[in-house]
């Protein structure tokens, strides 16, 4: 499996990140396969440098999502101060709300016009007229 990725280039576009190389590798496999996955696999047959560029973009916003909802997701939806109400997310709220930000990386990275191919925008089926 490819990655665009790599450590020091993901340091570089994200010098603020708290990472470690062993926590960054487990991440960027999971960005990779979540971004071969939404292209359908097509991602990997990516052959032109801006193309690959644009992936190992798209693979660093994955990641630095991806250590952003590790660390500020506390599951507190709802706070009462004077009754101390609280409420919490379970969670499959994480994970709906994880799997539709990174939908939308993806889907906003990739859809450049040297990427779009990748994309499946699905089919228009015309049947055939009646007669």
């Amino acid at each position: 499996m490819d990655s665009w990725l790599t450590y020091s280039d993901f340091k570089e576009k994200y010098p603020d990140s708290s990472l470690t190389e062993p926590q960054f590798t487990p991440m960027a496999i999971d960005a990779a396969l979540f971004i071969e996955n939404a292209t359908r696999w097509c991602a990997s047959i990516a052959a032109e440098p801006e193309q690959t560029e644009l992936l190992a973009l798209c693979q660093a916003r994955l990641v630095a999502l991806s250590e952003e909802v590790s660390a500020s997701w506390d599951g507190v939806t709802s706070v009462s101060n004077h009754g101390y109400t609280e409420s919490y997310a379970s969670g499959m709220d994480m994970q709906s709300y994880l799997g539709a930000r990174q939908q939308q990386i993806v889907e906003q990275t990739l859809s450049a016009p040297v990427t779009r191919w990748m994309l499946y925008q699905g089919g228009v089926y015309h049947p055939p007229r009646r007669r």
